[in-house]
């Protein structure tokens, strides 16, 4: 219930879990990034280098298009346009999206393989964590599931299969996969808990009032 009198509403119940929860997951994002760096997960991708990655060979990797660098940002305006809730919501998702930038710039700079060896895990050099095909893909479903609402379960779907097709693909090794996951989900986190202590109004726009109706309001 809003507050009258000029008395402030109070913060929606669970706030504090919810930011919670994005403070955990960018601590995990960081913990995870940390062993990669140490080469503590060196075994577990060279696994999944051997195992599980079938698609290597081919043009697999263009299925992940839609969560690229060129298409993801036309995506998400795409469903900023058709998002029927407030600006400050549209604002809050492009600023999350632009937010993955300088995580994934400062991971790639920051988390380096300097003990691998090459034979074993071929696309060391790549450096990519976290990868940034796996978070925008995250994101992405995030902004569009809050624009067209039916269809979030079909784009959870998707997300975790773009997620999929980058590790068996070989675009990244599984380590740099789970950290792509892991920001991306505290991204989107962070709109939520923005929702939920009213940093952002999320409340649907409302429909203009017929105008039939506007008489008997007055007459009352």
């Amino acid at each position: 219930m809003r507050g009258r009198g000029g008395i402030q509403p109070a913060p929606r119940r669970g706030a504090v879990r919810a930011w919670a929860l994005v403070a955990t997951l960018f601590a995990a994002l960081v913990i995870l990034g940390a062993a990669v760096r140490q080469g503590r997960l060196e075994a577990i991708d060279h696994f999944a280098y051997l195992h599980l990655q079938p698609l290597r060979t081919g043009d697999w990797s263009l299925l992940t298009t839609p969560a690229g660098p060129l298409a993801a940002p036309l995506l998400l305006i795409a469903g900023a346009v058709a998002m029927r809730r407030p600006a400050t919501v549209r604002v809050a998702w492009m600023i999350v999206f632009a937010a993955s930038i300088p995580i994934e710039l400062a991971g790639k700079r920051l988390v380096v393989r300097p003990h691998v060896d090459a034979d074993r895990l071929p696309w060391h050099a790549h450096d990519g964590y976290p990868s940034g095909h796996t978070m925008r893909g995250v994101v992405l479903a995030g902004v569009l599931a809050a624009a067209f609402p039916p269809a979030r379960l079909p784009l959870i779907v998707w997300a975790a299969a773009n997620a999929a097709l980058v590790e068996t693909t070989g675009m990244h090794p599984l380590s740099e996969v789970v950290g792509g996951l892991l920001g991306g989900a505290a991204l989107v986190a962070g709109v939520w808990a923005a929702r939920r202590t009213r940093v952002v109004d999320d409340a649907p726009e409302p429909a203009e009032p017929a105008g039939d109706q506007q008489p008997a309001a007055a007459a009352r």
